[in-house]
Parts: C-alpha cells; structure tokens; sequence
C-alpha cells in the first residue's frame, strides 16, 4: 500500500501531478515519475498521458492478485475562455 499518496494542482490552466514520497509509485505514460521515497517537483500531466497510481501486487501462489493499481487516462478540456 501507498504510504503517501499523489497530489494534483492546477495553474494557469495547466494541470500537474506530484508523487509525495509513494512506496508504491505514481508513473506517467509507463515511467516512474520518482524514486521510492522521495518527492520531486510537479509534472505538467499533457492530454493523453496516461496516469498510473501503484504497482500490481500478486500473492505467493502467483496467481492472486493483493492490490490493483489505478490507472487514469488524461484529457485536458478547455472552455472557449480558456483556448
């Protein structure tokens, strides 16, 4: 499990991501996005990035699965004022 979990921001109409200090990871497009355990500077999320929070862990039989990550796919939607 997630010791820490990610936070979101958003500013001047751009949207960022940031792993603070996650066992388990926050990855962005298949990347880890920080080492275990430290917590880096935002990531600017672009339309079709595809988030991922944590890792699949399976059980000694090889066969269970004991936690799921959660996957996002991210699409940036901008009003007329925004464009």
């Amino acid at each position: 499990m997630a010791t820490s979990t990610p936070k979101s921001s958003e500013k001047n109409n751009k949207t960022f991501i940031k792993d603070v200090k996650s066992f388990n990871g926050t990855f962005v497009n298949g990347e880890r996005f920080s080492p275990e355990g430290l917590e880096l500077d935002p990531y600017e999320l672009k339309t079709d990035d595809i988030v991922e929070f944590g890792i699949e862990i399976v059980g000694e039989d090889n066969k269970t699965t004991l936690h799921h990550k959660v996957a996002a796919h991210f699409v940036r939607v901008f009003t007329k004022l925004e464009a």
